[in-house]
């Protein structure tokens, strides 16, 4: 029974102030023991697609979006950003 990790990034379009370009991440860390890589992949679309045009209003980034639980039914999502603008508005977007 092995963890396993699966990471995907998008780009989203869009530069920050500075002129970096900015890449909405989705994290799995899942006990993963009879879970196949598209269904984790479909998930990880569902999210991006649900928050990939929210960004700090203040500096343009995404937030960095971690998933993980012990079963698909027990997800636990951690999201971190530049601010708690963002981070509230993630959560909110994430919930709805």
């Amino acid at each position: 029974m092995g963890e396993w990790a699966l990471h995907t990034g998008s780009m989203v379009g869009g530069v920050t102030r500075e002129g970096e370009r900015t890449m909405l991440k989705v994290e799995f860390k899942l006990n993963a023991r009879g879970l196949k890589e598209a269904i984790l992949k479909a998930a990880a679309q569902a999210i991006t697609k649900r928050v990939e045009n929210v960004r700090c209003p203040e500096h343009g980034h995404h937030a960095h979006i971690v998933a993980s639980g012990s079963t698909t039914d027990n997800v636990d999502f951690k999201v971190s950003g530049c601010g708690e603008k963002l981070i509230q508005a993630v959560k909110a977007r994430l919930k709805g």
